[in-house]
C-alpha cells in the first residue's frame, strides 16, 4: 500500500470505531463506549504518525502521548492533558482486574463529557492530516 492508503485506513478504522462509541453508548456500555472512544483517536494518532514518518507502520502502543510525541506536531496543552486521560480507559478497558474499579466511576453523564470534550480534538487531529 502506498503511504496514502495507510493513512487513509487509519482514517476508515476511526471513523467505524467512533460509530461503535455511539451504539455502545446507546447500549448503556459506558466503560466500553470509552474504551472505543480511545481506539478511535488512537487510530486518528496513528494515521497522523504515519503522515509525518517515513515508515508506514506506526508504534504497537495503545498511548496517544507517546504516539504524538514522536511526530512534530505541537499538540495544545488542553489536548494533550486529554489525550493522558482517555490513555486510562484503554488500560483499564483491556484488563479485566481494572473493570470493577473503573465501572463503579463510569456514568452516562461522563461518556457523555468525554464525547464533548473529544469532538474537538478528533477535529483537530483530522486537520493535521494530509488532505486526500
Amino acid at each position: 500500500m502506498t503511504k496514502a492508503e495507510h493513512i487513509a485506513y487509519w482514517q476508515r478504522q476511526a471513523v467505524d470505531d467512533w460509530e461503535t462509541v455511539d451504539v455502545l453508548y446507546k447500549g448503556r456500555k459506558q466503560l466500553q463506549s470509552l474504551f472505543w472512544l480511545h481506539l478511535s483517536i488512537e487510530k486518528l494518532c496513528k494515521a497522523l504518525w504515519v503522515s509525518k514518518n517515513e515508515g508506514n507502520v506506526p508504534p504497537r502502543t495503545h498511548n496517544l502521548n507517546r504516539l504524538l510525541a514522536e511526530i512534530n506536531v505541537d499538540t495544545p496543552d488542553d489536548y494533550a492533558v486529554l489525550l493522558t486521560e482517555l490513555n486510562r480507559f484503554q488500560l483499564e478497558g483491556r484488563y479485566p482486574d481494572y473493570v470493577s474499579d473503573i465501572r463503579r466511576t463510569v456514568t452516562n453523564a461522563l461518556v457523555e463529557e468525554y464525547i464533548e470534550r473529544v469532538n474537538p480534538l478528533k477535529a483537530w487531529l483530522i486537520s493535521q492530516l494530509p488532505s486526500s
